[in-house]
């Protein structure tokens, strides 16, 4: 399971590469502690309830990490008082 795959992105003058990585590698890259990383298991989990986006290629999944971590942090952050 160690796809990974870029892909360029031209929008007028700005050019975008992000990283796509397979559901395990992109786990491992958004979370690089490993004891304090959450499951597979969890991770699939919040993936199916939309909690950060993926791109699905017949039967592959792709996660592009920085995109995920930014969900997460937006979803996750607790704001102090």
């Amino acid at each position: 399971m160690g796809d990974s795959y870029e892909m360029n992105i031209n929008h007028s003058d700005t050019t975008i590469s992000p990283t796509l990585l397979g559901i395990k590698p992109a786990l491992e890259n958004v979370f690089t502690d490993e004891p304090t990383r959450p499951s597979l298991r969890t991770w699939n989990d919040w993936r199916l309830k939309g909690y950060f986006p993926y791109l699905k290629v017949g039967r592959r999944v792709f996660i592009d990490p920085a995109a995920a971590r930014k969900a997460l942090e937006k979803r996750f952050t607790v704001k102090g008082h």
